[in-house]
């Protein structure tokens, strides 16, 4: 496969959406550029968010989170290292959460120069 993908949903066991991410943020430090977020994960609850997908969009496209040629990554992790390119070039990251079953959050969105 050329680009990485959603399982599609289990709708008929849950239809709900898990709640958005909050708090999406760029972070410098001296050796790492990374976005963090913070979500109401609870492991027990298949309904709350269990897996985050990353997005990323030039800095004119549209967001379109229903492509999945614009996944970087899922991850289970509420952080997402940021590739270095010369600190010139713009883009629009975009993080959902994904419950147990599927269902993707509503977007959260920050504009990065990297």
């Amino acid at each position: 496969h050329r680009a990485k993908a959603l399982v599609p949903a289990y709708t008929h066991m849950h239809d709900g959406r898990p709640g958005t991410v909050k708090k999406l943020t760029e972070v410098f430090t001296e050796d790492m550029h990374f976005l963090t977020w913070e979500h109401d994960r609870k492991p027990m609850n298949p309904e709350a968010p269990q897996k985050f997908v990353v997005y990323r969009f030039r800095h004119n496209e549209k967001v379109d989170i229903r492509r999945a040629e614009y996944i970087l990554c899922v991850t289970p992790e509420n952080f997402f290292v940021l590739p270095y390119e010369g600190g010139e070039v713009k883009y629009t990251y975009v993080v959902t959460a994904l419950d147990a079953f599927g269902n993707e959050s509503k977007e959260k969105k920050i504009k990065i120069k990297q």
